[in-house]
């Protein structure tokens, strides 16, 4: 058996890409399943509604944060039709997300949607 390296992938968004986020998922198991034994890398998903732990000590997004994004090697964000809810620190939970990691000098990819705006989104 060969050693693997793992990477910790975020997966950063507010909650109206939920399609968005599964297809990530998706597709970081995938590419474990096709290339994690020849290339000795797996890429391991990490997402608020699957690895976070509620927690004592600070707001949701400082949970988030410390769980999260400062054990990310690697951050995806997506962004559908909203920002995201503000938070006492950036414009969004998935803003303060992507600052915080880019400020840690960790890649952050950042995906925008180009689908049409559903006529009952909240503008």
């Amino acid at each position: 058996m060969l050693p693997v390296n793992a990477f910790f992938v975020m997966v950063a968004s507010p909650s109206d890409v939920p399609q968005a986020r599964q297809a990530v998922h998706e597709s970081l198991v995938s590419w474990n399943e096709t290339h994690t034994r020849t290339r000795h890398i797996a890429l391991v998903p990490l997402m608020w509604e699957r690895n976070a732990v509620p927690n004592m000590g600070g707001d949701g997004q400082s949970i988030i944060n410390s769980q999260l994004v400062d054990n990310a090697d690697i951050v995806i964000a997506l962004f559908g039709n909203r920002l995201g809810q503000e938070t006492e620190r950036a414009l969004s939970g998935t803003a303060e997300e992507i600052n915080r990691a880019h400020e840690a000098g960790k890649p952050v990819h950042v995906y925008f949607s180009d689908a049409p705006i559903p006529r009952d989104s909240d503008l």
